[in-house]
């Protein structure tokens, strides 16, 4: 399980707790520990790097190789992941595809930041703001998304603090700043698909992702389940954990 940017691996807790006991569960910490670690010094050695997507391209190949060691599996897994963490699951699947078996991708897209001919994200003036936000004052920063992440879901205000709980402890100095730098610059729009059977679920009501950007993953992915949540926002793990839940089951097997 891989969470958003920000988040440690509790975001996930609600959603382990709804699975049985049979299936066995294991949530990655991405800005902590070893992929953490990983991810900023992939960043700070690809400071002369001045093409954007060989930049990306191989900050996602430092960071996916430490996620894959904390995974430590021999055998095929289901990646599950929330808005960034859904992007990082369907690269894992594409460049390493004998070790997936299934994605759940929960509020994700293939392009985070608006572009042209592609409307269904955030504004760019709206995340140059908060990246210049997050520079000099991170804390601030995350507040302001935990923020974003709970509208439209039930009581905003306590999502919001819900959220802000789980923030990542212990980040790795430097790997907030570089998944910035992936969330605003990765674009999957044209990238081959994986092959992998694939849920989908999206809040209607997300702030952050808008729902159209899931149409996208719809058309292209091997979707066996998608839910559209006409009362959900982005932190669809915390707020929906069942419906969540009910997705990986469903593609499991179990």
């Amino acid at each position: 399980m891989l969470p958003g940017w920000g988040f440690g691996p509790g975001v996930w807790d609600p959603v382990r707790a709804a699975l049985p006991a049979r299936l066995s569960t294991l949530a990655l910490s991405p800005f902590a520990r070893e992929a953490g670690h990983a991810l900023a010094a992939a960043h700070a050695q690809a400071g002369a790097v001045r093409d954007t997507d060989a930049r990306v391209c191989g900050l996602v190949a430092a960071w996916l190789d430490a996620l894959r060691a904390q995974a430590g599996g021999a055998e095929p897994v289901g990646l599950v992941g929330w808005s960034l963490g859904g992007l990082l699951a369907i690269e894992w699947a594409r460049r390493h595809p004998d070790e997936v078996a299934a994605l759940v991708l929960v509020a994700t897209t293939p392009l985070f930041v608006q572009s042209p001919g592609w409307n269904c994200a955030m504004p760019r003036a709206d995340f140059v703001a908060f990246e210049q936000i997050a520079r000099t004052r991170m804390e601030t920063a995350f507040t302001r998304l935990c923020a974003l992440c709970a509208l439209g879901g039930p009581d905003p205000a306590a999502l919001a603090r819900r959220l802000r709980a789980l923030g990542c402890r212990e980040t790795a100095p430097g790997a907030l700043a570089a998944g910035l730098e992936v969330l605003g610059a990765a674009d999957l729009r044209a990238v081959a698909a994986p092959a992998q059977p694939a849920a989908l679920l999206h809040g209607d009501l997300a702030a952050v992702v808008p729902c159209a950007a899931a149409e996208h993953w719809a058309d292209r992915l091997r979707v066996t389940h998608i839910a559209r949540l006409p009362d959900a926002g982005h932190a669809v793990p915390l707020a929906h954990a069942t419906r969540v839940s009910d997705a990986i089951i469903a593609l499991s097997g179990a």
